[in-house]
């Protein structure tokens, strides 16, 4: 059976896949402005083409997840604190609240940890992945 450890794993690799560059046009910035300008030396052309993802893989399924969360009426926030605590899982817990709060999304340490409960609930359910009503929180005490 299925455990909050499976749904670990399965969080660790969507970040591997996901947070690592590979996929740069989801809403989250992968790439600032500045790589752009430097890319393009200036400001990137308009129409260019979308690369063709394949669509198939056990991170693409959290990342559909993840989408339809941050689609809902009052997913938004659960998705990106999600997507913030794995794709910056080397990061300290107050640059991951920077990072939220430069994108417009401010919030206490206590709501982070709430919306972080929120989406991993969701992404189980989604993945239909049981799971005890304590899911472990990832912050250190």
């Amino acid at each position: 059976m299925a455990t909050n450890k499976d749904l670990e794993v399965r969080l660790e690799s969507w970040a591997d896949e996901y947070g690592g560059g590979r996929y740069e046009r989801i809403g989250w910035p992968g790439r600032s402005w500045l790589a752009t300008a430097m890319k393009y030396h200036g400001r990137a052309p308009q129409g260019l083409s979308v690369e063709a993802v394949v669509i198939g893989t056990p991170a693409d399924e959290v990342e559909r997840a993840v989408e339809a969360l941050e689609r809902s009426a009052d997913g938004y926030k659960p998705g990106r604190v999600l997507r913030a605590e794995y794709w910056m899982r080397n990061a300290p817990e107050e640059q991951k609240l920077q990072a939220l709060r430069a994108a417009g999304l401010p919030m206490s340490r206590q709501g982070y940890y709430g919306y972080l409960k929120l989406a991993r609930f969701h992404v189980a359910a989604w993945l239909r992945i049981p799971v005890s009503d304590e899911i472990e929180e990832r912050c250190c005490v």
